[in-house]
């Protein structure tokens, strides 16, 4: 595949996860064949299986970004926007390692404990790895070029130029304004001694769902701009 003007730092993030789905095959060989493969909000183990299961988890989450790279990269349209693309995956790439890391921590954590709890301490990494993931994307958000792949793709916003543009600049403020606070969120949540993984989980999910529909609805309101 040719990576000439295209994508090349996505082409490194393809290889940091094959680097890393190897580093967790190699890890989950030390653990036992029985494992936690289910916490509850108090990050109490309440199921157990095969330690095999992350292997494919790991497995997914590296060909689903290798997939989305091909078909990006196989489409003439959207290398109008490859720094951008160079920017998704790279964060991309950041939350899956840090993900698939922090839960191997948490697993191996309740195997070493013997009762099923967790080392809660780093549950606080959860908005923070969101937060500056999300502000990442916000900065080079109102760069990105109209296309039908990604981005705030509706009737209106891909029909009009203009509603397309001033969607994404409010979108990418938002985001980028969005991230940094939850970022502090986990922080100060760290500080406060906040360990209830419920309580990182809603700080993450409300930041999606606002930035999912205001600029949905911000882009129908200037659906007719010219």
């Amino acid at each position: 595949m040719k990576t000439d003007g295209f994508g090349k730092k996505a082409a490194v993030s393809l290889i940091i996860l094959f680097i890393n789905f190897i580093a967790t095959f190699i890890f989950i060989l030390y653990m036992p064949e029985q494992v936690p493969v289910h916490f509850n909000t108090d990050m109490v183990c309440d199921r157990t299986g095969s330690r095999w299961l992350f292997i494919i988890f790991s497995a997914v989450f590296t060909t689903i970004p290798a997939v989305l790279y091909i078909a990006l990269s196989g489409n003439e349209k959207m290398k109008k926007n490859t720094r951008i693309i160079d920017v998704w995956m790279t964060t991309l790439t950041l939350i899956i390692v840090m993900f698939n890391w922090l839960i191997l921590f948490f697993v191996d954590s309740s195997c070493k404990n013997g009762n099923g709890s967790v080392d809660s301490s780093l549950i606080w990494i959860l908005p923070s790895i969101c937060g500056t993931a999300i502000a990442l994307i916000g900065n080079y958000l109102p760069t990105l070029k109209q296309n039908k792949v990604i981005g705030y793709r509706s009737g209106w916003t891909l029909n009009n130029p203009q509603c397309w543009k001033l969607t994404h600049q409010l979108a990418g403020r938002m985001a980028f304004v969005a991230g940094i606070l939850t970022f502090i969120a986990g922080i100060i949540m760290k500080l406060a001694g906040v360990t209830s993984a419920t309580a990182y989980s809603y700080a993450v999910i409300l930041m999606v769902a606002i930035l999912i529909i205001v600029p949905n609805v911000y882009s129908y309101v200037h659906r007719d701009d010219r």
